[in-house]
């Protein structure tokens, strides 16, 4: 595996985590598919991970808690929403 310094990992890192978020963003935007909600979903984890694997050769203590923390509510958030959907469904039947 290639070398990486703090610095290049701790800017890989927010930048997979810019891009988590966005692309939470746009599941947000558009929620008409089901199929299209799994695969926004999945690649918010993946992007998700790889920003956590990223996050581990960075030397600041604080910069990793800020990712760390920013990817747990990235990940609750999803459960909130996954949730909140559920119980309106279920709503909706009763």
């Amino acid at each position: 595996m290639i070398p990486l310094k703090s610095k290049t990992c701790t800017i890989i890192s927010f930048v997979l985590l810019a891009l988590s978020f966005s692309v939470a963003y746009v599941g947000y935007i558009q929620t008409d598919e089901l199929n299209f909600l799994l695969l926004v979903r999945i690649t918010c984890w993946l992007l998700g991970g790889a920003s956590l694997f990223f996050a581990t050769k960075i030397k600041s203590n604080y910069l990793k808690i800020v990712v760390i923390l920013l990817n747990f509510i990235s990940l609750y958030n999803w459960l909130y929403s996954w949730l909140d959907n559920w119980f309106d469904i279920w709503r909706r039947f009763n």
